[in-house]
């Protein structure tokens, strides 16, 4: 059986299988773990130092909200009748990227990992960073999240391919002057 494991650094890993790199997350060939199998409901754990650790999990709970907020948003239609497969996941750890808590991601999965992976996308939320997000909060980081979620289809074979953010600017700049600062206005 193969499992996904995510590891903070590549080192000393070998508790018998193959291993590859995926953005950060290796796929693992594993033998039966010494202290029993992986914990129910858990695709994807880390062995650290001989104790399993859950890292991520499949969730029903974020599946049903990514579906409800397709359902709520016009925009996001096109997921649904394109018959785009999103797997959603929960993950215990509390990730950062450059000093800044990572609520959430959403992964293209690459063709070369579709048999182990069985989706188009992975859409992960990190539990322990969202912990205090009330539920409409969570309700817009799963927009923010499936926003991310395009294709491309200028050549008549639709590609997946992940949608990068169309603003970046600083907090204090938009609380200051709003989003669209830098519209000019006709006239």
């Amino acid at each position: 059986m193969m499992h996904l494991l995510s590891v903070e650094r590549a080192g000393p890993f070998r508790p018998g299988g193959r291993l590859a790199s995926w953005h950060g997350v290796f796929l693992l060939t594993p033998p039966k773990p010494e202290n029993g199998s992986a914990p129910k409901g858990a695709l994807f754990y880390a062995r650290k130092k001989g104790v399993i650790r859950v890292a991520y999990t499949q969730s029903e709970e974020y599946a049903e909200l990514g579906a409800e907020v397709i359902r709520e948003h016009p925009d996001l239609e096109w997921i649904l009748t394109a018959e785009v497969s999103i797997g959603f996941l929960s993950s215990d750890q509390d990730k950062t990227h450059h000093g800044r808590e990572v609520l959430g991601e959403c992964t293209l999965v690459k063709p070369m990992y579709k048999p182990y992976c069985p989706h188009d996308f992975v859409i992960t939320i990190y539990d322990p960073n969202v912990a205090e997000m009330t539920r409409e909060q969570l309700k817009i980081l799963m927009y923010h999240e499936l926003l991310h979620v395009g294709v491309d289809d200028k050549t008549g074979d639709p590609k997946y391919k992940i949608v990068p953010h169309d603003i970046e600017d600083f907090r204090r700049v938009i609380d200051r002057y709003g989003v669209d600062w830098a519209v000019v206005p006709n006239g």
